[in-house]
């Protein structure tokens, strides 16, 4: 749809969602290395800041352009 669409920040958007992948697969390394409290708590903050930051921000942000594009 951002191709289709043009939108400006697909690029950057793509590169958030590929960092996200990155992250869960070093969280999951070092999980597997065994589970600490700490590792539990890093989980967490990811976690509440890919919502608040990315959810809530980044996402919203291409709804306007989108719905402008003609998609609901």
């Amino acid at each position: 749809m951002f191709r289709r669409t043009a939108y400006p920040g697909g690029d950057a958007h793509k590169k958030e969602h590929e960092d996200l992948v990155q992250k869960a697969a070093d969280l999951q390394s070092r999980f597997k290395m065994g589970p600490t409290s700490m590792l539990s708590l890093e989980v967490m903050g990811f976690l509440k800041s890919w919502l608040n930051h990315h959810i809530k921000g980044s996402d919203k942000a291409y709804t306007v352009h989108l719905n402008s594009n003609g998609i609901r």
